[in-house]
């Protein structure tokens, strides 16, 4: 495995300053043990995973929003999601909608 402090370092300069301590490590975990099974059944390298890894970040930024019920895309980034996910599934198991996904997430509340 690579190291990823630099990477680390560029990561966290774009993290807000609200994403708690616990969060950060969850998502270093996440990452990390993503990276090592496409390594161990994959059979990718460190190029292919750092190009998966930078579009990955790329991707939670995107779609960040959804997860915050004050910012006005969050419904839309929600939707997105959905329908990205839809395609992904193809019919072959049933779509889990983004609240019951996410059923910890703050609801919407538009004009309040």
């Amino acid at each position: 495995m690579a190291k990823q402090s630099g990477y680390l370092q560029r990561r966290e300069a774009e993290l807000d300053a609200t994403f708690n301590a616990g969060a950060a490590m969850a998502m270093q975990f996440a990452m990390d043990t993503l990276q090592m099974v496409l390594h161990q059944t994959e059979g990718w390298g460190y190029d292919q995973i750092m190009r998966i890894t930078h579009n990955w970040v790329a991707v939670q930024r995107e779609y960040k929003p959804a997860l915050d019920c004050r910012n006005p895309e969050a419904d839309v980034r929600q939707e997105h999601m959905d329908r990205v996910l839809a395609e992904i599934i193809s019919g072959k198991a049933e779509l889990i909608r983004f609240p019951e996904r996410y059923p910890n997430a703050k609801k919407i509340k538009y004009g309040r």
